[in-house]
């Protein structure tokens, strides 16, 4: 994933800014990517109410079998222009998020009126890292952990209605679901875990 600093340096070999271009010595110190594969995240997904077979994170509806692209959205849910900053950008909170690991994202606390389920996702384009997690211009949900291994401590009634929605979603979105224990190896199938370089 490229920093601002690196495009702006890439941008000077395309001549943009009408600035010297860079040296060799500048030209072999750039930073480039380590890879150019999706990067790997997991999320909890608020069932809505009332029930839809649809994923939706504030505001963006997660689009079935295709890529979700992100917007900047101000609270409430009106899109910011687009030429205002790039999505996900550091001044701001836009862009599609993911917790770096299984655990981060079963410990983030959720109150919704129907419940949640988790699902592992794949994002890409311009990509911010933090501390535990990731913000993407664009992602993709992979899989979904079934909900008697993220719900073990509900009422079997949570677990069988949970279930039973997250079956019409996961049908929608043509995307398996897997025993929680084989959810990150089957998403590392569509892309890689960030590891800090450094």
């Amino acid at each position: 994933m490229l920093s601002d600093r690196d495009g702006r340096e890439a941008a000077k070999l395309d001549g943009a800014n009408d600035t010297q271009p860079l040296t060799i010595e500048e030209i072999e110190n750039l930073k480039v990517p380590d890879a150019f594969a999706p990067v790997v995240g997991y999320r909890r997904f608020a069932i809505p109410w009332p029930y839809r077979n649809y994923l939706v994170q504030k505001g963006h509806r997660w689009v079935p079998q295709e890529p979700t692209v992100a917007q900047c959205r101000r609270p409430g849910g009106s899109v910011e222009p687009s030429f205002d900053h790039v999505v996900p950008a550091q001044s701001c909170g836009c862009g599609l998020y993911a917790w770096l690991d299984i655990e981060e994202a079963l410990r983030y606390y959720m109150t919704t009126m129907a419940g949640w389920v988790l699902a592992s996702v794949i994002g890409w384009g311009r990509v911010l890292f933090d501390e535990d997690f990731w913000r993407a211009e664009q992602a993709q949900v992979v899989a979904f952990a079934d909900p008697r291994d993220t719900h073990y401590n509900k009422l079997q009634i949570v677990q069988q209605s949970t279930g039973a929605w997250l079956k019409r979603v996961a049908a929608n979105y043509e995307v398996p679901i897997l025993p929680l224990e084989e959810l990150r190896e089957y998403t590392l199938i569509f892309g890689e875990e960030y590891v800090e370089h450094g």
